[in-house]
């Protein structure tokens, strides 16, 4: 089947080698060992819909996928157990950790943006109108949601104070973490 995604991760000396784990068209997670070790399917999604994005959590040995059924799934690495799923209100087709492994950001279709809490996936941060009175939505600085691209990358800074997020729509955006993520800054036009 072929590859839709790869996600790098380093190990931590001898406790836990180097891998890479590839997210296939055919529903299926699979990861090496950069030793060449081995290799082993680590996740089969639910259904026949494609893995559109992977990433790993940078302080255990759990990762996050989403398909094209627009499932968001956690995923335990040793016991390839699913750990928590949820239904997205639009496809995913990026998703990234903070620093810390606390929280797991997801660009939507329709340039939406949400932040889950790692560890459950309570929603933190919204771009979309929500109804539940604890989602924090962009500011009138932030990003007006529902354009017609959609986010294709993501990545929080090191201190994980901001994160930045581009789309198809040839916009970057860096949104402020410790501010309720009011975007702090935009460019159009890359």
């Amino acid at each position: 089947a072929p590859i839709r995604c790869v996600q790098y991760t380093p190990g931590t000396g001898s406790d836990l080698p180097s891998t890479v784990a590839l997210g296939l068209a055919n529903n299926t997670i699979w990861e090496l060992c950069v030793d060449g070790s081995g290799a082993r399917p680590i996740a089969q999604a639910a259904g026949s819909s494609e893995v559109l994005a992977i990433a790993t959590h940078p302080m255990t040995q759990v990762f996050a996928s989403v398909t094209e059924d627009k499932m968001l799934r956690v995923w335990d690495t040793q016991s390839a157990s699913l750990i928590h799923s949820t239904l997205l209100p639009h496809k995913s087709k990026c998703l990234n950790f903070s620093p810390d492994g606390s929280l797991l950001a997801l660009g939507l279709a329709g340039n939406n943006l949400v932040v889950y809490n790692a560890s459950d996936l309570q929603l933190v941060f919204s771009t979309m109108v929500m109804t539940q009175p604890e989602i924090h939505s962009t500011s009138a600085g932030g990003r007006a949601s529902g354009g017609g691209g959609e986010y294709v990358c993501l990545a929080f800074s090191p201190d994980q104070t901001l994160l930045a997020a581009s789309s198809t729509d040839r916009v970057m955006e860096i949104f402020d973490v410790s501010d309720g993520f009011h975007c702090v800054g935009r460019t159009k036009g890359l």
